[in-house]
């Protein structure tokens, strides 16, 4: 017998299989997962930082008189995984100082943060970004097999010395932490916006080379790299709403990678 039931009764329901979601999700891949608990206090008071190493390496780069060269700076790009929250693969800029070799991550977020599913929803969960050694960002890549591919920025040495400048103007506790948005504050378009700031101008993003990729929204990137997914899927669809959905330009489709 087929029952009729309210609009409010449905939505409630729907709340609860979200809310149980992310507790599910919450106890699979929170504080056991060493890649995601890292909460800020670990992260500013980490062994691993190499916030002041970065400063020293510049330093000794600038007043060599030209002797050591100008470290190379290029875009490193993880390709999905299997994990939910690998999804949508990963980026990162590498800085290589003669002897020192540097990642800069935007991904650092704490899974422990009291409310943490409840304050992602509400598109309040604060990200950071750090620096350390390239070894340690590559480890775990390495380990899992994951694809990863790297490309030098075609940079003047002024804007590549100006770039690592504006990085360690980030790495400040005061300027360390940023207010996450899943698809247009993350560790992808932080890059792109630093790189910018760096060359004095915009960067022009290339048509992906997908067919009908011109028609592309948010929700029909999200759907490519969920396939396999579908509570995922369906829990992006319920929680991210309406408006994901109108076609974006080539520079906002790089969001969610």
């Amino acid at each position: 017998m087929l029952r009729r039931v309210s609009i409010k009764r449905l939505f409630a329901a729907l709340i609860l299989v979200m809310m149980a979601s992310f507790v599910v999700l919450n106890a699979q891949y929170g504080a056991g997962n060493p890649q995601l608990s890292k909460s800020t206090e670990k992260v500013r008071n980490n062994p691993y930082s190499a916030t002041e190493a970065l400063h020293k390496a510049l330093e000794r780069t600038l007043s060599s008189g030209g002797e050591l060269p100008i470290p190379t700076i290029t875009l490193v790009t993880v390709c999905p995984g299997a994990e939910v929250y690998e999804l949508y693969g990963h980026a990162s800029i590498r800085i290589k100082f003669v002897g020192n070799d540097f990642a800069i991550n935007y991904g650092l977020f704490d899974f422990d943060t009291p409310n943490f599913a409840y304050r992602f929803v509400k598109g309040e969960t604060d990200y950071l970004v750090d620096a350390y050694p390239m070894w340690l960002f590559m480890r775990d890549y390495t380990k899992e097999g994951r694809r990863v591919i790297e490309q030098e920025l075609n940079l003047t040495d002024e804007q590549t010395i100006r770039l690592v400048k504006l990085i360690e103007e980030e790495l400040k506790p005061e300027n360390q932490t940023y207010r996450y948005n899943y698809v247009r504050e993350n560790c992808s378009t932080k890059i792109v916006d630093v790189v910018e700031k760096a060359i004095g101008d915009t960067i022009t993003f290339a048509r992906p080379a997908s067919e009908g990729s011109e028609h592309w929204t948010f929700r029909d990137i999200m759907h490519r790299y969920n396939e396999g997914y579908a509570w995922n899927d369906f829990g992006i669809d319920l929680v991210l709403g309406t408006g994901l959905d109108y076609p974006i330009s080539n520079r906002e489709k790089i969001s969610p990678l």
